[in-house]
């Protein structure tokens, strides 16, 4: 068996029973849980020492206990946090945790919806479903070596309670409020765990003050006394009940421990900062955008995230910067974004509304948005160009991608001393002489690519006919004289119609 099994040799139990046993059938149950060198329930001067109380080694070393569960166990002791945040809905934050969210890998255990929150005087809110993490299951270890299966018993200790238990007068109102959520099939086991005399000074006032002020609450309620072993024999676990602990190394750590399951997911998130599904978003597609504060460079604390983005080198960046919402399933903020059609790229950073700024070390996230074209200048007529038009044998071919507008027509080899042109205009207006001396007229126009017959030179000129040179219009001329012009890098908008 795992080494874990022999974790409560070294400590002592008590049992009391709790909650009104007119409430339910099968009451709430309370559980002590002592360190073996503190004093076990109801303690004697010790005879070893007499300026201090026996200890429970002490106890079950003189034969003073009249019980026998502290000479085999089969159950082990754990934290009820460790089953919470198993969960598959666990409402981490932040702020409220003040530790590490939960591995993804163990988040298997099923959702439980209602989860009650205890705060305590170290800053730190406790969050556990009562009817799930406060009641004794079985844990499943398989060897990875042989396949053999081994099981054992977990009793979880409620944490906050227990905090609360050992820090003062503590009566059962706590205990109480889990009433409501007690299964009397499977009842409520809260075992309080502590080493006995914390911020009691000595333990007097503990043991004979605070103990004993909560169990008479306890017998003037209807509440029974009872052990571990009573209440298992009473309630036996069903050896399918099982469930998931969250890995924990000997230091308390739970972010990177070495665990033999591990996080696959979507191929992002994990510790990732950022991910975004689909990973390869096309046209037309929502871009579900996920940050973490803990693995970001925003404060852990941040009880909100902003996203600022854009598309196409920041492009329509949107204002004011959109909220995003906390995805408590998959503990990141999370924003959804409709893709532009006209856009190549979706480009953005995260802050937290108080002047603190993740931009991915001022590379800043930039996602590539596929369904867009990559033309090429080289005088070959691209295969996405499709025929929009034909006259004389000369065809003009057209394609848009994003907001590149591609077109092409045959180069001047395919004539003999006649020049090429293609004229491009938002709204084509009154005609005009021709460009280039040659006889005629043409609608006015925005830009037009020349090509000419004696030197197969091209070139791209503007409205007054004066010559271009723009990293928003590409060129080339070959077998087919071809250009690219970004139509919203020029004329600040998505045109409706291009002409010749």
């Amino acid at each position: 068996m795992p080494k874990a099994t022999q974790i409560l040799a070294f400590s002592a139990i008590l049992v009391l029973a709790a909650v009104p046993a007119y409430l339910f059938s099968a009451p709430i149950h309370t559980t002590y849980l002592w360190h073996m060198h503190q004093p076990i329930y109801w303690p004697d001067k010790s005879t070893w020492n007499p300026w201090r109380y026996e200890t429970a080694f002490e106890t079950v070393t003189l034969g003073h206990s009249q019980s026998d569960v502290f000479s085999i166990f089969n159950w082990v002791v754990v934290p009820d946090i460790h089953i919470a945040r198993a969960c598959k809905d666990y409402p981490f934050a932040g702020q409220e945790d003040n530790c590490d969210p939960p591995n993804q890998a163990d988040k298997i255990n099923p959702p439980q919806g209602t989860y009650t929150k205890t705060s305590i005087s170290r800053g730190v809110a406790v969050k556990v479903p009562p009817g799930y993490a406060e009641r004794p299951h079985y844990a499943k270890y398989i060897d990875p070596g042989t396949g053999t299966e081994y099981k054992i018993l977990v009793i979880p200790s409620a944490m906050a309670p227990s905090w609360n238990e050992g820090y003062g007068m503590y009566g059962t109102s706590e205990i109480d409020s889990m009433a409501r959520f007690n299964d009397p099939a499977h009842p409520i086991l809260v075992l309080f765990s502590h080493d006995g005399d914390n911020a009691w000074s000595g333990g007097y006032s503990y043991y004979y003050e605070n103990v004993s002020s909560f169990s008479h609450q306890a017998v003037s309620r209807g509440y029974e006394p009872t052990t571990v072993e009573e209440y298992l024999q009473d309630h036996p676990v069903d050896l399918n009940d099982i469930v998931h602990v969250e890995a924990e190394d000997s230091q308390g750590n739970v972010k990177r421990t070495p665990i033999q399951h591990v996080w696959i997911g979507t191929g992002a998130g994990g510790d990732e900062a950022c991910f975004w599904e689909p990973e390869t978003p096309s046209l037309g597609d929502t871009l579900s955008i996920f940050y973490s504060a803990v693995y970001g460079t925003l404060p852990d604390t941040a009880s909100r995230v902003f996203i600022r983005i854009g598309h196409s080198g920041w492009k329509d960046i949107l204002t004011p910067d959109p909220a995003m919402v906390f995805d408590a399933e998959r503990d990141y903020w999370k924003y959804r974004y409709a893709i532009p059609s006209q856009a190549t790229s979706v480009d953005f950073v995260f802050n937290d509304g108080r002047g603190n700024w993740d931009n991915n070390s001022g590379d800043d996230w930039t996602v590539p948005v596929s369904g867009t074209i990559q033309f090429v200048m080289d005088g070959v007529l691209d295969s996405s160009a499709v025929k929009i038009a034909s006259s004389s044998g000369i065809d003009l071919r057209a394609c848009v991608s994003g907001t590149v507008l591609y077109f092409a027509t045959q180069g001047v080899l395919s004539t003999n001393g006649v020049d090429h042109f293609v004229f491009v205009s938002t709204s084509p207006g009154s005609l005009k002489s021709a460009p280039w001396a040659k006889s005629g007229s043409v609608a006015s126009w925005n830009y037009f690519l020349g090509g000419e017959d004696s030197n197969n030179w091209c070139g791209w000129f503007d409205g007054a006919g004066t010559l271009v040179n723009s990293s928003s219009l590409g060129k080339a001329q070959g077998a087919a004289l071809e250009g690219t012009i970004d139509l919203e890098a020029l004329f600040r908008t998505m045109p409706r119609r291009s002409s010749t």
